[in-house]
């Protein structure tokens, strides 16, 4: 799974994957000082993951770490609607 995670209510936005988002989640609120919120999860493997990060390299911050108006981008909202998911 490929999932959104924000830090706070306009932070940062992490796009990562898991094979358990729960117990990752569950990790990254550990070591987070900011409340996070589970913005989104689509089904994809790490290539997915890999191929967004790439077309978001305007929006990259540190890590795997994006601007949070990355979530407004056009070809992440169609990648994710192409997964069977509903839009942002």
């Amino acid at each position: 799974m490929i999932y959104f995670i924000q830090a706070g209510d306009k932070g940062a936005v992490k796009i990562g994957f898991a094979k358990d988002v729960e117990k990752r989640f569950a990790a990254l609120q550990t070591g987070n000082h900011e409340t996070l919120r589970l913005l989104k999860e689509i089904q994809g493997e790490i290539e997915l993951e890999q191929e967004i990060h790439s077309l978001l390299g305007n929006y990259h911050l540190r890590g795997e770490w994006y601007n949070p108006d990355v979530m407004q981008n056009v070809m992440l909202k169609s990648i994710i609607d192409s997964n069977g998911n509903l839009g942002i």
